[in-house]
């Protein structure tokens, strides 16, 4: 209901007859549909962070750190159904609080935190060039989402059919291209 018309176009009723529950059930549980529509994309935020940080204890590299924050978007905006068109609309609106319960999702799962020492050890070992580390993470998260919010109009332009493989693939690709613009030759 959310995907297909959006917080503004949602109706309770119809949300209720789709879960096969009591509108009044909804409203008790919830207050609103607003606090409904919160807590169906927390639930979602909550499941794509929790995957990332359990595997960020894993990654100890910043190619295995930016493949876990790759394959968290890849989950997030290719595996769960309707979040890539929630995002889009809240991304469309800046004062959306939606905004601000993602940043703190993501700051609790470490990732910030985690590139940024992975940056600035780089860039004291030589090994990364001297960037902006906001710069540079805003450089990866637009390569990570770009082809995931609008893969309708690429998979027709180049013809990819096999979408699970190339979404598996792309996590290194994307990588590889990445650190190939910001580390030292």
């Amino acid at each position: 209901e959310f995907v297909e018309f959006g917080l503004a176009g949602a109706r309770v009723d119809r949300i209720a007859r789709r879960a096969n529950v009591n509108k009044a059930m909804i409203y008790y549980y919830y207050r609103s549909k607003e606090k409904l529509y919160h807590e169906v994309v927390s639930q979602a935020l909550h499941r794509g962070a929790a995957r990332l940080k359990s595997r960020l204890g894993e990654a100890a590299t910043i190619d295995q750190v930016l493949y876990e924050f790759a394959g968290m978007h890849t989950h997030l905006f290719g595996n769960e159904p309707g979040f890539r068109t929630m995002a889009l609309r809240e991304l469309a609106n800046p004062t959306s609080d939606l905004l601000d319960q993602l940043a703190g999702v993501l700051a609790d799962t470490g990732l910030p935190a985690a590139l940024q020492k992975q940056f600035e050890a780089g860039m004291k070992s030589g090994t990364i060039k001297p960037l902006d580390s906001r710069q540079v993470m805003a450089a990866f998260i637009s390569l990570s989402l770009g082809y995931l919010l609008i893969s309708p109009f690429i998979d027709r332009v180049w013809s990819i059919t096999d979408k699970a493989q190339f979404l598996e693939n792309r996590k290194q690709v994307i990588v590889d291209i990445f650190l190939n613009g910001v580390r030292t030759k």
